[in-house]
């Protein structure tokens, strides 16, 4: 396979910069020379030996110093958007690439000072706007027996989490629409309905969620296309066709497939 057409095949290539500066000295020194000599000359007295080398330093296992830079985001671990924090120098030149941060310059540092407190730091913990952000950007199936009656209740919508890798801890948190949602009613297959979720107590947001019924029989399961959380869906209660409206469905990116 060609390497230009592979490299163009990868969606989310890191690019960084890679110090390569390597210091070598001769192992066997070369005696100097009369000046106003023809180099050529030179080069013929050389002997094999004297392009021989050894490394003095190949820059590996060098300790660059911390650098500080001033956050432009919030950045879980690391701080909130406008700190001025002191971090490892291979992080903070990827944080600054990617626009996460800038350096803690005199100047930078003076606009911060004047700026207001931003949005960002109004969330009660640094994991919690990180948090909402995943949830409100994905939609969650809920997915519900085919066959026996039910209705959808707080914990259906925890263990669905589960399912998806998100551990919830409390089914307090979780905030199911007025109307109750009971089935098995196929007509509401694949249909969207709204919940809130709370996080710390203190921020409250809605999250898409897309019934499925499920089933033991392989035969009887619906088979779903892969960019299914993707497609517009209709409302299972009409009342809450505006708060659907108000959440964006995620992007469908097709991975492309190598020739």
């Amino acid at each position: 396979m060609n390497l230009q057409k592979l490299f163009l095949c990868v969606p989310n290539l890191l690019k960084l910069p890679n110090r390569t500066t390597v210091i070598l000295k001769r192992r066997v020194p070369i005696k100097p020379f009369r000046k106003h000599i023809d180099s050529e000359f030179i080069k013929n007295k050389l002997d094999p030996l004297h392009f021989e080398y050894e490394v003095v330093d190949s820059g590996k296992d060098k300790q660059y110093p911390d650098v500080e830079i001033i956050l432009n985001d919030i950045i879980e671990d690391v701080g909130k958007k406008g700190q001025i924090v002191k971090i490892n120098s291979e992080n903070a030149y990827e944080y600054i690439m990617f626009s996460k941060a800038f350096y803690a310059t005199p100047e930078n540092i003076a606009k911060v000072k004047k700026l207001a407190d931003s949005e960002v730091d109004k969330y009660s913990s640094l994991t919690a706007y990180k948090t909402m952000k995943l949830l409100k950007n994905r939609v969650l199936s809920v997915y519900m027996n085919m066959y026996e009656p039910w209705t959808i209740e707080p914990w259906h919508i925890r263990v669905n989490y589960r399912l998806d890798g998100i551990q919830i801890l409390n089914d307090n948190c979780i905030e199911l629409p007025n109307s109750p949602i009971s089935g098995p009613n196929m007509a509401w297959e694949g249909k969207d309905f709204a919940i809130f979720i709370t996080i710390n107590n203190c921020e409250r947001f809605p999250v898409r969620c897309r019934l499925r019924h499920y089933t033991k029989i392989y035969s009887d399961r619906i088979i779903l296309p892969p960019d299914h959380f993707c497609i517009p869906s209709e409302p299972i209660l009409p009342e809450q066709k505006e708060l659907l409206d108000s959440i964006p469905l995620p992007e469908w990116h097709e991975e492309e497939k190598f020739s």
